[in-house]
């Protein structure tokens, strides 16, 4: 089982989060869980991250406001951060049914 859930290419490595009493939800769970976990940290990294992924910051700062950050308390790392979780969330989407066939076999 977490042979198949690393050759899924997920950013996170799947196997990592599972344990063999886990039912499909309770492992989803834990992988979104340790996925809001994840951080940009240092400031150089934050805007390369942005520099790649958001080059006009229009999702970022989307998201902080959509959470209810005022953008004077918003920092490189926190749009970094808020966004690749946000990526990392909709690339779990994306895999679910995959993982989701790993779990009925």
């Amino acid at each position: 089982m977490k042979g198949k859930l690393n050759k899924l290419g997920f950013t996170l490595e799947l196997a990592y989060y599972y344990e063999d009493s886990d039912t499909l939800e309770n492992f989803l769970e834990k992988v979104q869980e340790a996925i809001y976990q994840e951080e940009i940290i240092y400031y150089y990294k934050a805007m390369e991250y942005l520099t790649e992924n958001d080059n006009s910051l229009f999702r970022s700062i989307e998201i902080v406001t959509d959470l209810g950050f005022e953008l004077k308390n918003i920092n490189s790392e926190i749009l970094a951060t808020l966004l690749y979780q946000q990526n990392l969330s909709e690339e779990l989407s994306e895999l679910t049914p995959s993982i989701e066939e790993i779990f009925n076999n």
